[in-house]
């Protein structure tokens, strides 16, 4: 039997190796709200739900993955410079009191046709209410591509501190909506 002195001493040692090794993780400096790797902060809700544990590959690669909200109240938000999308799940709504949550693709069907004496509050009339709008380096607005999942994010779409995103939502109608995407991606370190 162990002695409780080496018991405590293991406790302590693998605690403060946990917390230290939480610490190296990359942290870009993305925006006012940090959304790199590493503490959550509690002014950016939903900022960093899993800093992962770094995997390294038999070249020596190390790949990070990272999941964040992405809010359907908030206009442009920045996430960080992945360099693939791993996944995008949750779903929000422009009028969480009247249609259903929907996916990155947006509002279909019977709800966009009811939505549709609507369409001026649309933050880019192209797309559909709701839709994941990514902001190019042009300025211009890409929508959601499921062929963006599972691969690496358009270089056009990554700017100097991340990616931009939002719901295709005027910044005016935003108060109505509600609930949140949850884009996962990953990143490497060579």
């Amino acid at each position: 039997m162990k002695s409780p002195k080496l018991i405590s001493v293991c406790i302590l040692a693998a605690t403060i190796v946990s917390s230290f090794s939480f610490f190296l993780l990359p942290t870009p400096k993305a925006s006012a709200c940090n959304t790199g790797w590493g503490i959550l902060d509690p002014t950016c809700p939903g900022r960093i739900l899993n800093p992962g544990k770094p995997a390294e590959s038999d070249t020596g690669t190390r790949e990070y993955k990272n999941c964040l909200k992405i809010d359907a109240r908030k206009g442009w938000q920045t996430l960080p410079n992945f360099e693939e999308i791993d996944s995008i799940g949750g779903g929000w709504s422009v009028d969480a009191a009247n249609y259903p949550m929907v996916g990155p693709g947006g509002h279909t069907g019977d709800a966009a046709r009811a939505l549709a004496p609507y369409n001026v509050y649309k933050y880019d009339q192209k797309y559909p209410f709701g839709a994941l709008l990514f902001l190019d380096q042009n300025g211009n607005n890409v929508p959601f591509s499921s062929s963006f999942v599972n691969n690496r994010v358009p270089p056009n779409l990554k700017h100097s501190r991340g990616i931009h995103v939002r719901i295709n939502d005027a910044d005016k109608a935003l108060g109505d909506n509600g609930g949140a995407l949850e884009f996962c991606g990953k990143s490497y370190v060579h």
